[in-house]
């Protein structure tokens, strides 16, 4: 494994193994941790890629670049967006004014001025016309139409029609949805298993959901069911859950032994004896909005 390290007398970056020797010479304004075997790195103000020899193997003469997903690598010239393979080959040519990381097999690009998705052979599969448009995800992909939100399938049709005000991408099989200022959720099938009405929603995890109403928190199941009643502090819910667990679902792990993430912030946090507002600002990152 490589080690990304500063040359202090050059003010440039490169890379030593792990005892120290130099592999790749500090030539570089700009580097990134190896992933299969590639690094993106910058020079004079223009990106390219690097085998862990050191060699250039796509060389810097992008103005911007990403890693790679699903085989192929977001590219910049000349103010339009491209993709290219692992050897620097240009797969699909820089014509695109917005584009994004291959996800699910498709991209979502823009293209005067509207968004659509093309597929790993620069086919454009849906049409740019919409709005906004967000990755596919679990065969699903939130776009925006006439100032509305609702889904679409990988080949163009309206799953879900654009009605809400705003919409999350849909994870564990199940999307926040937005009427006026309140979130609820929906299922892929477009049912909404709860309505509108909570202030804050976090991803499902387990089988469960964190929810905010009124400045309380609580839990909701799948079918929407409040199983834990929003009137707890954050603090709280866990032994609210917990509760719920051990007398209806024995058979599921309390939220001691969960291995979810934010189940294992929330345990840390409260463990430590952390005050609401901060428990609140580590959650931030598991928020759907």
């Amino acid at each position: 494994m490589l080690i990304i390290y500063w040359d202090e007398r050059v003010n440039k970056w490169g890379y030593t193994d792990s005892n120290g020797k130099i592999v790749v010479e500090p030539i570089y304004d700009y580097v990134k941790e190896f992933v299969n075997g590639i690094s993106l790195v910058m020079r004079d103000e223009k990106y390219g890629y690097i085998d862990e020899q050191g060699r250039e193997i796509v060389r810097c003469k992008y103005d911007s670049a990403g890693d790679f997903s699903e085989g192929l690598a977001l590219v910049k010239l000349d103010g339009k967006w491209g993709f290219i393979d692992r050897t620097g080959r240009v797969v699909i040519e820089c014509k695109y004014d917005l584009a994004s990381a291959f996800s699910d097999g498709l991209a979502r690009v823009q293209r005067n001025k509207k968004f659509g998705f093309i597929d790993k052979a620069g086919r454009e599969i849906i049409e740019c016309k919409y709005n906004s448009v967000r990755s596919f995800k679990e065969g699903l992909a939130c776009v925006e139409r006439a100032g509305k939100f609702g889904y679409i399938d990988k080949t163009g049709r309206d799953v879900i029609e654009c009605k809400y005000d705003d919409a999350s991408d849909v994870s564990n099989g199940f999307a926040s949805v937005k009427k006026g200022d309140k979130f609820g959720y929906i299922n892929k099938a477009g049912r909404e298993i709860s309505e509108c009405r909570y202030d804050v929603v976090y991803k499902f995890s387990e089988g469960f959901a964190p929810v905010k109403r009124d400045g309380k928190w609580g839990y909701i199941d799948k079918v929407g069911k409040e199983v834990v009643e929003c009137k707890y502090s954050i603090k709280q819910i866990r032994e609210k859950l917990n509760a719920y667990r051990q007398e209806r679902l024995n058979d599921l792990p309390t939220m001691e032994d969960s291995k979810s993430e934010h189940t294992q912030k929330i345990n840390e946090t409260c463990d430590r004896g952390r005050g609401e507002e901060e428990i609140e600002r580590l959650l931030a990152e598991f928020k759907i909005y």
